[in-house]
């Protein structure tokens, strides 16, 4: 009866290092996505939106990768921080679409309008 306590307690004890050193990853990497959203909410609220919005859809990635990684980590959370992250990018502005650039300058002369007749080549005399 004895040895069979012991294989026991033994199992157990390997089984809950592995579940905390799992949690502990989990934990890291829910803290790495934490410290994106706020770097994300400071940036928005100085104004500077296109870092903001890389934040959050940076933020939103590798949330999803958790959850991914550890499908049953603290699912309210999660659920919670990804809803909390698509309100924060829906309720921003669209990127400002960046200007053409303009046209490169040439030395070239304007070309002819259509139906315009062009200038006749004169020839050189000898």
């Amino acid at each position: 009866m004895k040895p069979l306590v012991m294989l026991l307690a033994a199992c157990i004890l390997t089984f809950s290092a592995e579940v905390r050193a799992q949690s502990t990853a989990a934990e890291d990497q829910y803290f790495d996505v934490y410290t994106l959203i706020l770097k994300a909410d400071t940036m928005a609220s100085k104004g500077r939106l296109d870092q903001a919005r890389t934040n959050y859809l940076n933020a939103v990635v590798s949330l999803k990768k958790l959850q991914e990684d550890y499908p049953l980590w603290q699912t309210k959370v999660v659920k919670y921080r990804l809803e909390y992250l698509t309100a924060k990018i829906n309720a921003m502005p669209l990127p400002a679409k960046k200007p053409a650039a303009p046209a490169a300058a040439t030395n070239k002369p304007p070309a002819a309008k259509p139906g315009s007749a062009a200038p006749a080549a004169q020839p050189k005399a000898p």
